[in-house]
Parts: structure tokens; sequence; C-alpha cells
């Protein structure tokens, strides 16, 4: 699969947010601490997007190592787990799309919004059920994180 930001971190790398993406492709997680560090901890940065409006979020689910989204998630946190890439899709939505039981849970174990829907109009729920072949695993997650979300 062609990586969407190829081209321009070819051209602009000595950019930091290509830095950025250039660490999360490579699964790089020494890098991506040491940026962090050069932000004294203002992951913020991590919402960055590229060429084609994907955070390194995003970035990391649908094109990365698990390992590599666990460890953002884990710098984030909270404070950007209901961010949207340029097509309105929130972190769920992307990994609803990679059909990643294990993408999906590293999300949910976030506690994102469900109520937040794309350009399309579809939560992350009215998304999972379109997906034909969804994993069932996704679906009765799903169905259990809303269960025992009482804010949904």
């Amino acid at each position: 699969m062609q990586r969407p930001f190829s081209k321009e971190l070819t051209v602009n790398y000595n950019q930091n947010k290509h830095k950025l993406f250039w660490a999360v492709d490579n699964n790089n997680i020494d890098y991506i601490q040491e940026m962090i560090d050069d932000e004294e901890n203002d992951t913020s940065f991590l919402a960055t997007k590229n060429i084609s409006g994907l955070s390194a979020l995003h970035y990391a689910i649908k094109f990365c190592k698990v390992d590599t989204l666990y460890f953002l998630l884990a710098k984030a946190g909270n404070s950007l787990i209901n961010l949207t890439d340029d097509d309105g899709n929130t972190l769920l939505h992307t990994a609803i799309n990679t059909n990643d039981l294990e993408k999906v849970q590293a999300i949910i174990n976030y506690n994102p919004n469900l109520t937040i829907k794309n350009n399309e109009k579809l939560t992350p729920i009215c998304l999972a059920k379109q997906i034909k072949n969804l994993n069932q695993n996704i679906k009765f997650r799903l169905k259990e994180y809303i269960k025992n979300n009482k804010n949904i």
C-alpha cells in the first residue's frame, strides 16, 4: 500500500511534522519519544496532519504496528482520543475501518465519544454496521462498550 505522505516527506524532510511521520511510519518509538521530550511532554503536535489529512495517530492506526499505536495513545492520553482527520473520521472510525480488533480495543480503552459523525454523517457505530465482513469480535466489543458506557 502506498504511504500517503512519502512524496511530501522526501521534499520537506527537515520540517518537524514530516520527521514525526517518518518516525511513526518506521515504528521508531525512541525517536518519537525524543520529539515528545523536545516538546517538553506537550503531545499536541501528534495532532499534526500530513498532506492526506491524517494525524500521526490516524496514520499509525492505518499503517503501523499496534505497538506504535499503543505508545502514541499512552503519550496523548484522552486529550486526542476524539481527534478527527480531514474526512471527519475519529480514531475509532479509522480503527473500525482497519477491521483490526487490537487497534479498535486500543482506542476503546481511552473512552472515545461514539456520537461524533464523520463527513459522511456516520458515527463509528453506524460505520461498523455498514461494513460487511466486519470482525465479529469488533462488533461484540463495540456492543460491550456501549452497554458499559453511560455517557452514550
